[in-house]
């Protein structure tokens, strides 16, 4: 994995990457904290906010992810990230200025969300153009990585820097990463991509894109399925992260003695530190998990998946009922243990069973799906809350993301297609690819489009 680093074009967007991610993941914690100290009784202020963002990323995905079959993958990214620089760095200079209102905080919100959109799928399209097919597994692995380790790092970092400079500030500093990550995009050529041969522009064009990549991973089981789990994890966690887990941190840090060289904490902002430490200690067995997971091959990517999906839904529920901060550490340990095998999996599955030409619409689908969830969940969470309290409306929502996850891959094992893996050989073969007719045929997009040498189990 660490190999591919000697590629100095790998090693340029790993680095711009790796900042970027810690700076996301600091705004993600500041973010909830900011909305949870401006809206302290009113989670579905704070949950109307996150909601406009997911929504908006949500349409974003399906408006443009499409595109990146057609445009530019590396101009995309640089206009994104350089977008997304500008929209975080208004939250902190508005409130500054005393011009942040509620509706000005949601449409920046939507505004980051629909920019934000175009980011992953042009990156995970171009990815596996870095690289040959063997090595696949090996640098979802390594990109991954710079997400875990920020998972690592950001939680702890955040709180303490919440603690210190108030979460406005931490905004600026995400602002910056996305400015480095512009420039490490703008160092790198990317590898020239052979577009399919429906490359229009029109609505008709567009539609045809966007069909085609739901019919393709409806084809697929193994595809269905992994989007299945991650749209189910991601209903669970996403109410969880954005507005459950502030509460639930001040609930467990009541009673906890920090230490003297930690007096400095103000004392409304101590739940800020008992997210930090939960996250980072999610993170820290995740970025283990990702670290052997990037030095070896799976044959079974659909059982790390569900492992994935199940396994954090099921540990949401512990931390909520947790008696104390420490049996909370024992479970978020346990969620990145799980965690840590499914982003890898994930972006090796999909990458091994979709061709290049076709990348971005597919993973416009699994954008869209896996994620589709996400504002419902933050949504009925406020409404579960407020009828049945915290802990179990936590409770409702894991333990239906675990049971739906449980019951597609149930249903794609059965089928037995595209679960397993026989060896990187056979995955290098599904490079061949015909595109005649796809945007004009009405029969099945699967049988006019795709031959992948994929065993069966």
């Amino acid at each position: 994995m660490f190999s591919l680093l000697r590629d100095r074009r790998i090693l340029i967007l790993w680095i711009g990457e790796s900042i970027n991610a810690f700076g996301n993941g600091l705004t993600f914690i500041a973010l909830a904290w900011f909305l949870y100290r401006l809206y302290p009784n009113s989670p579905a202020l704070s949950g109307t906010v996150i909601g406009a963002w997911t929504a908006a990323m949500l349409l974003g995905t399906v408006s443009l992810a499409s595109y990146t079959d057609v445009w530019d993958r590396r101009r995309i990214l640089q206009v994104a990230n350089g977008l997304s620089a500008f929209w975080i760095s208004l939250i902190p200079l508005l409130h500054t200025l005393d011009l942040l209102s509620f509706p000005v905080l949601v449409v920046i919100a939507a505004l980051t969300g629909f920019t934000g959109s175009v980011i992953f799928p042009a990156q995970q399209a171009s990815l596996p153009t870095f690289v040959s097919p063997d090595r696949l597994q090996g640098i979802q692995a390594l990109f991954n990585l710079t997400w875990t380790t920020s998972g690592l790092l950001a939680p702890i970092s955040a709180g303490f820097l919440v603690a210190g400079i108030g979460a406005p500030g931490v905004m600026w500093v995400n602002a910056a990463t996305f400015v480095v990550a512009l420039i490490a995009y703008s160092l790198v050529r990317f590898p020239a991509v052979t577009h399919a041969h429906d490359s229009g522009q029109g609505l008709a064009a567009w539609w045809a894109r966007t069909r085609f990549g739901f019919a393709f991973v409806l084809a697929r089981p193994a595809l269905w399925a992994t989007l299945l789990g991650l749209a189910s994890v991601n209903f669970a966690m996403e109410p969880y992260t954005a507005v459950f887990l502030p509460r639930i941190a001040d609930r467990l840090m009541v009673g906890v003695e920090l230490p003297a060289a930690l007096s400095w904490v103000r004392a409304d902002n101590r739940g800020a530190l008992g997210v930090g430490l939960l996250g980072s200690v999610l993170a820290l067995a995740e970025l283990g998990m990702v670290i052997w997971m990037g030095r070896r091959i799976s044959r079974h990517p659909l059982n790390w998946i569900a492992l994935g999906c199940i396994g954090p839904a099921l540990c949401i529920v512990g931390v909520a009922y947790a008696p104390s901060l420490g049996v909370a550490l024992v479970l978020a340990l346990l969620m990145g243990l799980c965690f840590g095998p499914l982003n890898v999996m994930v972006g090796t599955l999909f990458a091994r069973l979709t061709p290049d030409e076709v990348r971005g619409r597919v993973y416009s689908a699994r954008i869209l799906v896996g994620q589709g969830l996400r504002p419902v969940g933050v949504s009925l969470a406020v409404v579960l809350m407020g009828a049945l309290g915290l802990a179990p409306a936590v409770a409702v929502l894991g333990l239906f993301a675990a049971l739906l996850t449980l019951v597609g891959y149930l249903r794609a094992h059965g089928m037995g297609k595209e679960t397993t893996f026989r060896g990187p050989r056979r995955a290098t073969e599904s490079a061949r690819f015909r595109c005649s007719g796809v945007c004009r045929s009405r029969r099945p997009v699967l049988r006019d489009c795709f031959f992948l040498s994929v065993t069966l189990a």
